[in-house]
């Protein structure tokens, strides 16, 4: 095997000034202590790999990994330490290349045997995060037509959920190097050291108290729970692990499919109520803790993201009296529920709050853990290539025991990955018998009372007593013939709707914190927003098992419309891009872009008049296609409208960069020989008037926004903090700070660091960068229709900050300037709203009236 001897080095870590770094997250933090604990520890790999069939060139395979590496800042990353505390930097270039090992002269059976040996080696080999990126790769030649990819990454950098989306995007670079097309991949909005900043800021705007004060009440007096093992525990665990499985036969892992519907409980749930059970069994404790971990992207700019985003929640069951099946998993339910409801609250920030005693052989305040997998690497057919997912190769121990259930082609698994150093391969095997035992009791029966006997003696090896048949450590009392299903379908039925509305009541109640919700409530004023609709929905679908989209809420936005939207799911490609925010009235609608939660406000204040809005970005949308020009981006806006409104004539309304897009949509709607009554801007700077100025004029308008630096920010930690901003805005805007090269100017980056953020440079909250520079490419050309453009009285205005944001020279028809009580981001908001709101009506009502008289004349 070829060395990987081309890594980057980061070279003297002097040379990095503090303007080069960024802070880590907590995750990163801890990481990176356990990094420094415990040097080359294999354990913090992640380790993937998966067979390519086709026409795969060597040539192709290094193309893909480096257009990865240049497209995800965290896989060019290297860890700094300055003063005790690990920073990130990101480097420029790397001259990173994969390791090639041609195994095509072996045997058939020989070439997998040794492929199975390098994976298992290649898993083990540790990643030095201070010198290295966090990133390796090795291809295997299997033959002319296949090979095998190995992609191990330090878990600092990643997660489960990154490698399922670096395999994707692997395939897709591969395929569009063999068939020489450029990639389709969509540009990055951000980076995760972006995740980071944010993180940063909103641990110190006080955003997480009630979280603190909620897992403080709930962990109190936490025992530290584990199972005894085969050995005393050593000063230090170490990561040698055995790896165990069990599958379960067709008609349980049917049952256990069937059981979701019957408790109306998700297969999380019912699987970790099981397996508390069994622990409960072996350990004789009634308070079982149990971690587990969550995906950490609430938002969907995060999706596409590679890095750590994953938290570890803290389950505590109390299992003193565990009742029937059914109350046993209600009850574990319940907890899991209410632990998942504040599941952004960092693990980390718990330990510290809590402050368990530090004990090195031991994880804290939780040693064993759980996952049900939902595979990330799904096999994939590409244009002359298909890539298929493999097993992964154990990296090494994390816990005490990591327990896991995944869906594979034979059934489901019941799997575990044991510490050696605690436990013999032949007593994690009973425990997974047990647990198995455990979960058929479950799963067969919801109302007969629970008899799990408490194995014998305090020390695991009595579970050497728990014999390999299934059923017989368990109560004979336990039916075996299934329950009458649960009216909660995975789609629900008209019958079952009274219930399904009273379960959504309750996410509601706990998502916008509002105990008062009737069928009557409107999700955005009762206090919702995007990222709360974002957030809520996600706990619905894990409800209903159904997939969503956000646009039916923003359809239905009353609970009783929500409910009845779910039941009789008709949703479309097109649905998911058009929202009518306001659907009452006879005159023509407004069409805005790009935010339904943003223009609520508006759209509410608009009598007799219909509101949509027309989600650019969403699937279908514009942003599935890169490299496209301004001209191109609005005539993707123009198809949507016309299919929202097929005849004119068209009020165009839009917010920053979206104003710009609803000008020039406009002007090829009149191309068209369509009518265009109005174009409503708000804060919306001209396409070229920055661009277009003499260097020495924009650097003072700079230098003049610099002077201002930190007057808004802790504005957005408040903002949301009390619902009003997404974290995809926030976030977004640390995007344009970083990339703007502005953090160099100032130096630092504590979370006390004074940033200036000008209100017109703001780029909207949920578009992409490539919008932003196909702007500043595009040039306006004149139109002769009416538009009227709102700006916050906060905006500058002056030499360098025309008043009108240099549109007066574009516009041959009639073009007022409106100022609004507001700042950038309030503007559809009260009391900009009712300004903005009146001023169109004013101004429609006059379209209106010149037009009668025009065809009375006629």
């Amino acid at each position: 095997m070829k060395p990987h001897d081309d890594q980057p080095h980061a070279g003297s870590d002097d040379a990095a000034s503090m303007a080069e770094l960024l802070p880590c997250s907590l995750a990163q933090k801890r990481f990176w202590f356990l990094e420094q604990y415990s040097p080359a520890n294999p354990s913090l790999n992640i380790a993937t790999r998966w067979r390519m069939d086709g026409a795969v060139t060597d040539a192709a395979v290094e193309y893909a990994y480096r257009a990865l590496i240049e497209r995800h800042e965290i896989l060019r990353t290297v860890f700094i330490e300055r003063d005790g505390e690990p920073f990130q930097r990101v480097l420029d270039t790397v001259s990173s290349k994969i390791s090639i090992v041609d195994l095509t002269r072996l045997q058939g059976a020989q070439r997998l045997e040794e492929a199975e040996k390098i994976s298992a080696i290649d898993a083990q080999q540790s990643i030095d995060i201070t010198r290295d990126i966090p990133v390796r790769m090795t291809m295997l030649r299997l033959d002319e037509r296949c090979v095998m990819i190995l992609l191990s990454m330090h878990h600092i950098a990643s997660d489960g959920w990154s490698m399922g989306t670096l395999a994707h995007e692997f395939g897709t670079l591969v395929s569009s190097f063999m068939t020489g097309r450029d990639s389709v991949l969509e540009p990055l909005e951000m980076q995760f050291a972006d995740f980071a900043l944010w993180q940063a800021d909103m641990l110190t705007s006080g955003a997480f108290d009630k979280d603190t004060a909620y897992w403080s009440s709930t962990l109190k007096a936490l025992p530290y729970f584990e199972v005894p093992g085969d050995r005393p525990r050593p000063a230090t665990l170490g990561s040698d692990c055995d790896f165990r499985i069990r599958v379960l036969d067709q008609p349980t892992g049917e049952q256990f499919d069937a059981s979701v519907v019957r408790f109306g409980q998700t297969q999380f749930n019912i699987a970790s109520a099981a397996l508390a059970l069994s622990l409960k069994a072996l350990t004789g404790q009634n308070d079982v803790v149990i971690g587990t971990q969550v995906a950490g992207r609430d938002d969907v700019l995060l999706e596409p993201l590679v890095g750590l985003f994953i938290n570890t929640v803290i389950l505590r069951f109390d299992l003193a009296a565990v009742g029937n099946a059914r109350e046993l998993v209600e009850k574990c339910g319940a907890t899991i529920g209410d632990a998942l409801a504040r599941r952004q609250y960092p693990f980390e920030q718990l330990v510290q709050v809590l402050n368990p005693p530090r004990d090195m052989s031991r994880t804290p305040l939780y040693s064993v853990n759980f996952t049900l997998i939902r595979p990330v690497i799904r096999s994939e057919r590409f244009d002359g290539v298909d890539l298929v997912s493999l097993p992964s190769q154990p990296t090494g121990a994390q816990y005490d025991l990591l327990f896991f259930m995944v869906k594979r082609a034979e059934g489901w698994r019941l799997a575990c990955e044991s510490s050696r150093a605690l436990y013999d391969a032949a007593t994690v095997d009973r425990i997974l018998v047990l647990w198995e035992c455990a979960l058929k009791a479950l799963i067969s029966g919801t109302d007969a009372k629970i008899d799990l006997g408490v194995l014998p003696g305090s020390h695991l090896t009595a579970a050497q007593a728990v014999p390999e048949a299934p059923q017989s450590s368990l109560s004979a009392a336990w039916p075996t013939t299934p329950q009458p299903a649960s009216p909660i379908a995975v789609i629900p039925t008209q019958a079952a709707l009274a219930d399904l509305s009273s379960r959504i009541a309750q996410i509601w109640r706990d998502v916008l914190k509002v105990d008062e919700i009737d069928g009557a409530t409107h999700f955005f004023e009762a206090g919702g927003h995007s990222l709360l609709a974002l957030r809520m929905i996600a706990r619905v679908n894990d409800l209903t098992g159904t997939r969503l989209p956000v646009a039916t809420l923003f359809q239905s936005p009353t609970l009783a419309g929500f409910t009845a939207s779910i039941a009789n799911k008709t949703a479309s490609a097109m649905a998911k891009q058009v929202t009518h925010i306001q659907a009452q009235g006879t005159k023509p609608p407004v069409i805005a872009l790009n935010d339904g939660a943003v223009y609520h406000a508006i759209g509410r204040l608009l009598p007799d008049r219909p509101f949509i809005d027309l989600h650019m970005a969403g699937e279908g949308g514009a942003l599935q296609t890169t490299k496209r020009t301004f001209d191109q981006f609005a005539a993707d806006a123009v198809r949507l409208i016309k299919a929202a409104q097929p005849e004119g004539p068209y009020t165009l309304m839009g917010h920053c960069v979206f104003g710009s897009l609803a000008y020039e949509a406009a002007q090829q709607l009149r191309r068209q020989g369509d009518e265009v009554s109005l174009v409503v801007m708000l804060d919306t700077i001209a396409p070229g008037y920055v661009e277009d100025m003499p260097l020495h004029h924009k650097l003072t308008r700079r230098l003049i926004l610099l002077k201002y630096a930190g007057r808004h920010f802790f504005e957005l930690v408040g903002k949301v903090r009390n619902k009003e901003m997404s974290l995809a805005g926030m976030l977004f805007q640390y995007g344009f700070l970083r990339r703007s090269g502005l953090m160099r100017v100032l130096g630092r980056l504590q979370p006390e660091d004074q940033r200036e953020y000008a209100a017109e440079d703001f780029a909207q909250v949920v578009f992409s960068n490539h919008l932003l520079d196909a702007r500043r490419a595009h040039r306006c050309r004149p139109y002769a229709g009416d538009v009227v453009q709102f700006r916050a009285n906060t905006a500058r205005e002056g030499r360098l900050f025309d008043r009108g944001f240099g549109w007066a020279r574009h516009i041959a028809g009639r073009y007022d300037v409106i100022t609004v009580p507001s700042d950038h981001f309030n503007m559809m908001k009260e009391p900009a709203a009712t300004v903005v709101a009146a001023h169109i009506v004013d101004r429609l009502d006059q379209v209106q009236k010149t037009a009668a008289q025009k065809q009375t004349m006629a």
